[in-house]
């Protein structure tokens, strides 16, 4: 999560260097580590923060909070949430007038999000905001070409027809569970705890559910399976691919 909140930071303090900053995160670990991230891939331009505000996870909603950022005067707005606060916080955002840049995790991009938003604050709420993606997005017609995505929805239609194939959660299951039919196939005919272990730890997979150019890759010292990612903008109804794959860190 720290890699993450670090692969916001950057861009905004090249592409923005004198923004302000405010930041709507989630008051557990996995919030603390992104916003420290964020801090670390500002660098210097960490004191450009003008405020944060967390909500408890079980909070009923985050309009107090987007309210108390929207008076900081930031300029850019970082949303640390998963989708049902992401949603809220467009939403109050666009409700209070307040046009910042936006930012928003990855946990939070699935096609729905920007549905509902839009449904509650109009067609214009969130277009522009950035995040990031490695995972295709099968409702994107510059994807639907790729072998990744045409593999996807063959599966979906044989073995979960009356499930939604816009959800990029079966997305992302069927790239985990590709990457453990490898290490499966790595630890041998007769696997052990200790063959699949060791398959696990040198994957070198190409995986037809990631966005072109990432791979999972791990090593005994090195457990993280994806060291790159994309930037990706949110325009013309999609979550669009920016530039080249970066690394994470």
């Amino acid at each position: 999560m720290s890699g993450e909140g670090a692969n916001y930071g950057r861009p905004v303090a090249k592409d923005n260097p004198e923004a302000t900053i405010a930041v709507l995160y989630e008051g557990d670990e996995y919030g603390d580590e992104l916003l420290a991230g964020l801090k670390r891939g500002l660098g210097a331009k960490a004191k450009q923060i003008v405020g944060t505000q967390s909500y408890a996870l079980n909070a009923d909603n985050v309009i107090s909070q987007v309210t108390s950022l929207k008076a900081t005067g930031a300029d850019t707005f970082v949303i640390f949430a998963l989708p049902k606060q992401a949603i809220q916080a467009f939403v109050a955002a666009a409700k209070l007038g307040w046009t910042p840049a936006e930012y928003v995790t990855s946990v939070s991009i699935d096609p729905a999000v920007m549905q509902i938003v839009h449904l509650n604050a109009g067609p214009q709420t969130g277009v522009g905001a950035t995040s990031t993606a490695f995972l295709h997005d099968p409702t994107n017609p510059t994807q639907k070409s790729s072998a990744g995505v045409k593999l996807y929805l063959q599966i979906m239609k044989r073995y979960l027809p009356s499930e939604d194939s816009k959800a990029v959660a079966h997305m992302y299951g069927m790239m985990a569970a590709y990457s453990m039919v490898q290490a499966l196939k790595g630890a041998g005919k007769s696997p052990t705890r200790a063959s699949l272990l060791r398959a696990a730890q040198h994957l070198n997979i190409t995986n037809p559910f990631l966005l072109p150019g990432l791979k999972v890759t791990t090593s005994p010292t090195d457990y993280f399976p994806l060291g790159k990612t994309y930037l990706v903008r949110y325009k013309h109804g999609f979550w669009n691919v920016i530039g080249k794959a970066f690394t994470t860190s």
